[in-house]
């Protein structure tokens, strides 16, 4: 596991087999609600993602592998208020990448 403490909630990346990260959790403080959408909308560009809506009060976007261009694998991302979570997976079912996203909210209690 590697951490980036450059942001106030640090960002975890956990790594696996392959080189690639086998999962990236990023969680943002933003001053608005209007720049936690950005961090979403960046993450999960609305063109080519379905919308997202777990857990309650929280929206964005998701995509299994292959969705996204220039993007490997699977992601959930989802803001509420000023604050947004994104999960990058190498998996290919953005399921797993939900029920990670779903536990960081709840465990940060955001």
């Amino acid at each position: 596991m590697g951490v980036d403490t450059r942001f106030d909630t640090p960002s975890c990346v956990f790594w696996s087999y392959p080189e690639e990260p086998h999962l990236t959790v990023i969680v943002r403080d933003m001053p608005d609600t209007d720049a936690a959408i950005r961090v979403v909308d960046w993450a999960a560009p609305i063109d080519t993602t379905e919308p997202a809506e777990e857990p309650e009060g929280w929206s964005g976007g998701r995509a299994g592998a292959g969705l996204v261009p220039d993007r490997e694998g699977s992601l959930y991302a989802v803001q509420k208020d000023d604050r947004a979570v994104v999960v990058f997976t190498n998996q290919d079912q953005s399921l797993k990448a939900e029920l990670v996203a779903k536990e960081v909210i709840a465990t940060l209690g955001l």
